[in-house]
């Protein structure tokens, strides 16, 4: 009876452990345009090329060379972190002498309106981030295009974070890229405008 109990306890604790640890987690969503995306075209895309990214909006206190030079790293096809069917020889790159070597594009938009016209994923930003305060949570978007054709986008918030190298800002960034090109086209509901969450 006291073993029963004991592990009980234990088992508890483990739970509390748990909850406590993916507390504050990001959330991260997927939405694949059916008609448009596939995976080949990421795979051709992608193959030993640098994509162009272009990243809008900052909502930390730091400048914004050094969170956009944050928010690639996050990116990069090194950091994903769980086995692919394909894992591309890429580079994402904001650099303008790379803006033109590919009619792909990432776009990124942090602190994204969830209200935003899909008609307008594929074109840099105007918008400007408001500032932040400790427990305000932070949103952001990834598209990917050919030209101005959407092909897929990936959504992420996370909540308390102070700043680009925060490790849950990092993680998100990474989930994100790594959603935002799904290996499968029927894995899951994958209809245009439909969410699919990845977490």
């Amino acid at each position: 009876m006291c073993y029963n109990v004991g592990m009980r306890y234990l088992a508890l604790f483990a739970l509390a452990i748990c909850l406590t640890a993916c507390a504050g987690e990001p959330k991260v969503y997927a939405v694949i345009q059916e008609r448009a995306y596939t995976p080949s075209e990421f795979r051709f895309a992608s193959q030993h090329k640098v994509i162009p990214t272009i990243i809008s909006g900052n909502p930390f206190p730091m400048p914004d060379r050094q969170v956009h030079g944050d928010i690639l790293a996050a990116m990069q096809p090194a950091n994903w972190w769980f086995s692919q069917a394909f894992t591309p020889r890429t580079r994402f790159s904001d650099a303008p002498a790379d803006r033109d070597t590919s009619v792909y594009r990432v776009y990124i938009s942090i602190d994204d309106s969830e209200t935003a016209d899909p008609e307008t994923y594929c074109m840099p930003s105007t918008g400007t981030s408001p500032e932040k305060t400790p427990g305000n949570r932070i949103t952001a978007r990834m598209a990917f295009c050919r030209d101005r054709m959407l092909l897929s986008t990936s959504h992420g918030t996370v909540d308390d974070i102070d700043g680009s190298t925060h490790p849950r800002f990092q993680a998100m960034m990474t989930r994100m890229t790594m959603a935002l090109f799904p290996q499968r086209k029927d894995d899951g509901d994958c209809r245009p405008l439909t969410r699919r969450q990845s977490c």
